[in-house]
């Protein structure tokens, strides 16, 4: 059957339907508007007796999973093999059990599953030149496409053989085999195109870095043209640095002359054969071509043109003792600090006859502030600095007052303030925050992200000026986001929040603080993490709200307390067990759980359910309440008995109280409300 499935099985001509769910036969044009319902027919190429169905021909598509497994026996179908079996198998029908899920059956079926559906034993596969799929090349006459392909095969004018009609390079129309084997009977490309190297004809057009034309064969030898000619393109091998005719692929995918091709790639590592990350100091990407203009930096082929940063920073050797960063040129001024060029713009402080940083400044300041004072006489126990002030054992530059001063950004008192780049005090919320120094002037001179002066700049649509080398890094501008909303991130910021901050309109008219700080500002209950106006005490010692003070332990308490010592007068229904007893405790929801529960349950079930009962989450009573977690007012949303809170978006379990992991939960407890 090895035409079967590309050819009609009653004639010559090109199959263009599968006959049936096996898809071994094939039916032409011809044949397929001349059939009956079910027709049993013996093949012409196979000799094989093949039933027809017409309304498998006739569907468009078939997902079946019959038809991509191997074809099994038919209920009413009977086998009956005779004694030869080099003939013919004698099949008989009955109309009553017939169907539509008939399918091919050959003396080779059996009940192991083949490894090919057509020929058992191979196990060979290869990929179609046109859909690159898998296909078995001894069930298949053209070796190179898949049956699939196969139905749209043509006589090729060109070379005379059955293939798929494609148009050549020199816009003539051919077949597959025509471009593999690079012939067009009308350029007679096969006789002209021949190698430069070994004068023979090829097949695949393969051309070197000279631009000589090769063979498959002579592509990784040296191409003899170059080696005569006098006017070569040379080009400088990666490995060795010499100039050379050709480069050529190393056995580790990199490129190195003809000479490199025996010695160890210096791009590689020689004991693990891993490639080195070279960087580039201009891009900071891994470089692969060297390149050296003016200097003896390497870098890679892109960044050639640029100015060489390693130059740059060679030149800087100075250190400014303000931004502690590195500058070609300081400037010393009264305070004996020496200050970079954009220091000397934005971080000093001029009075009359002096000149003073604003470290020594905002120092001196902040020392008058409170009790120290400069003293009438030399003491061992005073310290004198430049700025003109004394401190008792203190330096000038690293000494604070930490409790009474502001931070540079929101302008509060706070005790943990730390010391910032450009000299000034910021809170640690601000630097977490990554906010801004907002006493440092504005320079127009100087880049909005890396605050570098400099007279290339150019203009972003937010007005404010940036340097090319941080516009080529897709960079933000900083100065922007110091105008932004501190709630939203989103808008302008148009006011000032009662907490310090800056909102905008919107978020300043729902409330005049901003959510983090306004969350702080509220008391929570310790025990259920409700709102609460006053937390007062239980006998435990420990806090809690109105409602949980009624309980006189908190729950974690309660757990470690022998059940006696909670008895109460009245008896009360267990909202999760459902048994009236009278060791009890007051939920948020006003219910009660018994004591057995509340140690069956562990500590985050009952917080992940607000410690409230399923009846009022179920019911909707408790629609919207504060989570006992984040403290955000939250919603439950019920779906197939599971729910689900809207502010930390969490899912829990009806049946054990835990959080859902995945999709694939199972419990273990089987507890019902």
């Amino acid at each position: 059957m090895n035409f079967c499935d590309t050819v009609c099985l009653i004639c010559d001509d090109i199959g263009v339907r599968p006959i049936n769910y096996s898809k071994y036969h094939k039916i032409c044009q011809n044949h397929l508007t001349n059939i009956d319902d079910v027709i049993l027919i013996t093949c012409k190429h196979c000799n094989s007796n093949v039933l027809i169905l017409r309304d498998f021909i006739f569907c468009s598509t078939c997902n079946n999973k019959e038809c991509q497994v191997h074809p099994g026996y038919h209920n009413s179908l009977e086998i009956k093999p005779k004694i030869n079996p080099e003939k013919e198998i004698e099949i008989s029908i009955d109309p009553e059990k017939l169907n539509t899920h008939i399918v091919d059956i050959s003396y080779e079926d059996s009940n192991e599953k083949p490894k090919c559906k057509k020929c058992h034993p191979s196990t060979e596969k290869i990929p179609c030149l046109a859909c690159k799929e898998v296909f078995c090349p001894k069930c298949n006459p053209f070796e190179q496409y898949c049956s699939n392909c196969l139905n749209n095969l043509n006589d090729c004018d060109n070379c005379g053989k059955i293939g798929m009609l494609i148009t050549l390079k020199c816009s003539h129309s051919g077949c597959y085999n025509c471009k593999d084997e690079n012939f067009c009977k009308k350029c007679n490309t096969i006789s002209t195109e021949k190698c430069d190297n070994c004068n023979k004809p090829y097949k695949m057009k393969l051309e070197r870095n000279c631009r000589h034309k090769a063979c498959d064969q002579c592509i990784n030898g040296v191409c003899r043209k170059c080696i005569s000619s006098k006017s070569i393109i040379k080009k400088n091998c990666i490995n060795c640095g010499k100039e050379c005719d050709s480069v050529l692929t190393m056995k580790c995918n990199h490129e190195g002359c003809h000479s490199c091709q025996n010695s160890p790639c210096k791009m590689c590592n020689r004991n693990t054969g891993e490639y080195k990350q070279n960087k580039c100091p201009t891009c900071g990407k891994p470089y692969i071509y060297i390149a050296e203009k003016g200097c003896s930096h390497k870098r890679c082929e892109n960044c050639r043109e640029k100015p060489c940063i390693a130059c740059y920073n060679e030149t800087l050797v100075y250190t400014c003792q303000y931004c502690n960063k590195k500058t070609d040129r300081v400037t010393k001024i009264q305070c004996l600090h020496e200050l970079c060029g954009q220091c000397m713009n934005d971080n000093i402080y001029k009075t009359n006859n002096e000149i003073l940083c604003l470290k020594c400044y905002s120092s001196s300041q902040e020392i008058r502030e409170v009790e120290y004072t400069k003293p009438q006489t030399n003491s061992s126990n005073f310290n004198f600095f430049s700025c003109g002030y004394q401190v008792e054992n203190r330096s000038c530059g690293a000494y604070s007052l930490k409790n009474s001063v502001k931070c540079c950004y929101c302008r509060k008192t706070a005790s943990n303030i730390k010391e910032i780049t450009c000299g000034h005090l910021m809170c640690q919320v601000c630097i977490s925050e990554k906010q801004l120094c907002q006493i440092c002037t504005f320079n127009k001179n100087e880049c909005s992200y890396c605050f570098a002066i400099s007279s290339d700049l150019l203009v972003l649509e937010c007005q404010h000026s940036m340097c090319r080398m941080c516009i080529n890094q897709r960079k933000t501008c900083k100065r922007c986001k110091r105008n932004k909303c501190h709630q939203c991130k989103r808008e302008k910021a148009s006011d000032t929040g009662d907490c310090g901050h800056d909102l905008c309109r919107k978020c300043f008219e729902i409330n005049k603080k901003c959510y983090e700080c306004d969350k702080k500002s509220v008391m929570y209950c310790p025990n259920c993490g409700d709102k609460t106006v006053e937390n007062l005490i239980f006998k435990c010692k420990h806090h809690g709200c109105i409602i949980c003070v009624d309980n006189h332990v908190c729950y974690k308490c309660a757990k470690k307390l022998n059940n006696k010592k909670l008895n109460k007068k009245n008896s009360e229904i267990c909202s999760y067990c459902k048994i009236s007893t009278n060791e009890f405790l007051y939920l948020r929801c006003k219910h009660v759980i018994c004591i057995s529960c509340l140690k069956d349950l562990d500590e985050t079930k009952l917080k992940n359910l607000n410690y409230s009962c399923l009846q009022c989450i179920s019911e909707g009573i408790l629609f919207e309440q504060i989570c006992s977690s984040c403290h955000c007012m939250t919603r439950w949303d019920i779906k197939n008995l599971i729910f689900t809170k809207s502010c930390c978006k969490k899912e829990l379990c009806t049946k054990c109280y835990s959080l859902i992991a995945d999709k694939n939960h199972s419990c273990n407890e089987c507890i019902s409300f």
